[in-house]
């Protein structure tokens, strides 16, 4: 299923209204957001010691928990993320990053 961003955000902020998941604070949402963190860390490891299909569908699904409660945050704190996107992408097309020896 193809889905834009913004249509994304919208699912998130519905789906959060839906479970009462919007009522939370903003810090126990980043608790999640650092949970999500960690177990996709421990997915992204375990994959790359052991990387059978499984692990690769776990990490895929840990990776989409933590942009799930990113978005989530960001629904909190009223930020439009396609709009940061295109922010982020004009500021880093000019930007220089000093290259690391050995590349």
């Amino acid at each position: 299923m193809a889905m834009e961003f913004g249509q994304f955000q919208a699912y998130v902020k519905q789906f959060s209204a839906d479970h009462g998941w919007d009522q939370e604070s903003l810090e126990t949402r980043l608790c999640f957001l650092m949970t999500e963190v960690g177990e996709l860390a421990q997915a992204a490891l375990r994959s790359g010691r052991e990387p059978e299909a499984d692990g690769q569908k776990a990490a895929g699904l840990e990776i989409f928990d933590v942009i799930w409660n990113t978005v989530d945050v960001a629904n909190h704190l009223g930020i439009d993320i396609e709009q940061c996107l295109r922010d982020k992408m004009a500021i880093n097309a000019d930007r220089m990053w000093p290259v690391r020896s050995g590349e």
